[in-house]
């Protein structure tokens, strides 16, 4: 182990050192030395500090040591202002009003009219219609319709006629799709 600084050595003297730093002052000579020294510097304190100077008025003292204080709180006053910390609301409320905007959000999203392209070409008859759209050819019939879709398809040609109409697809896997739709 190495030797003891002097704050190991001071504590020592005043009885406050640990179990180990006294063990080692028991073994180490040049250590004992430097605890005794400090032993010998604390008696000398203690008995100065016992005599009290001739003279002392402690009543004017008193006073004195009050107005420092008192200055010093002042000053500290004016220096720093006190400000009130507002309690914060905590994370917790944060998450809750994310959370109910987040619902809000997606219910106004879900429940908006969504926006359809009109359709390419039109075919009317009698109390049926079919139109070619960018989905597919839909066929619509007493507000009911019926629509065959074209997802994922590259390029889809439509040709209509006074008949019905065709639509002819090829999807990503490079099959080609042919719908017809006759107006009987």
């Amino acid at each position: 182990m190495k030797h003891l600084d002097e704050r190991q050595m001071a504590s020592l003297a005043g009885g406050e050192a640990g179990w180990l730093s006294r063990w080692h002052a028991s073994r180490c000579a040049e250590c004992a030395a430097g605890v005794a020294k400090f032993r010998a510097v604390r008696e000398v304190t203690k008995s100065l500090g016992s005599e009290l100077p001739a003279g002392l008025d402690w009543e004017s003292l008193s006073r004195e040591m009050r107005a420092n204080i008192l200055v010093g709180v002042e000053a500290a006053g004016c220096v720093a202002p006190r400000v009130e910390d507002s309690p914060s609301i905590g994370w917790r409320p944060a998450v809750a009003f994310a959370s109910v905007v987040a619902v809000v959000l997606t219910g106004w999203y879900l429940s908006a009219p969504k926006l359809v392209a009109p359709p390419f070409a039109s075919v009317a008859a009698a109390d049926a219609v079919v139109e070619a759209t960018p989905a597919g050819l839909e066929w619509k019939r007493d507000g009911r319709g019926f629509a065959m879709l074209n997802p994922r398809a590259n390029r889809v040609s439509y040709s209509v006629s006074a008949q019905g109409a065709e639509a002819r697809a090829v999807d990503y896997s490079g099959q080609m799709t042919i719908t017809h739709v006759v107006l009987d």
